[in-house]
């Protein structure tokens, strides 16, 4: 909960390579129904060398002023976010192009809980990228790889969207769902 953990202005949130639980991450703006006001706060999520992050919007839903502007937000990439978005938008999600990704959160305002808003709600993952051998049908693609134990949520926490797939066909931990060259090659030499 970022509330909790931004007493300072700042928290990085480190992620473990993408071999075990601690590859991925659900963030919360706060544990209680509403967020809190008068908080700022740069979030860095890291990830070990060699491998990039993904952050899945959830949820979004901060209070806004009556000409639409946005009052309390969160930024990634340069652009502020407040206006509520859910779980079904999810084509909000962001890949980092390095080991890191940072995104900031702020409420203004005096310190002061507000009713019915809950801040945001993000899903954070690390990924590795692994080149393929080359084989006749490919010109050795890049694959992302998560943590095979990852439970395929219909929320991208594969990196590759495979389990947004609607007919439920995720490639959690199996290589981000790439097998078609594999598949042809098989059934060329049949």
């Amino acid at each position: 909960y970022l509330e909790r953990e931004c007493g300072n202005g700042s928290v990085v949130l480190p992620l473990s390579g993408s071999m075990g639980p601690e590859s991925a991450v659900l963030v919360h703006a706060t544990q209680s129904p509403s967020y809190s006001l008068a908080l700022s706060c740069h979030v860095t999520v890291s990830a070990p060398k060699g491998h990039r992050v993904t952050l899945s919007v959830r949820l979004v839903d901060f209070r806004a002023r009556w000409d639409g502007a946005c009052e309390d937000y969160v930024t990634i990439r340069r652009i502020n976010y407040c206006h509520k978005l859910y779980r079904e938008d999810e084509d909000q999600h962001y890949d980092s192009d390095v080991d890191s990704i940072e995104f900031f959160y702020r409420t203004s305002g005096n310190n002061v809980t507000l009713s019915g808003f809950q801040g945001l709600q993000f899903t954070l993952t690390a990924l590795r990228q692994v080149r393929r051998r080359r084989t006749r049908a490919s010109r050795a693609p890049t694959v992302t790889w998560c943590w095979s134990g990852l439970k395929c949520d219909g929320h991208n926490n594969c990196g590759d969207s495979s389990d947004e797939d609607r007919y439920g066909d995720a490639q959690c931990g199996g290589g981000g769902g790439d097998r078609g060259p594999d598949i042809l090659i098989v059934l060329g030499l049949l």
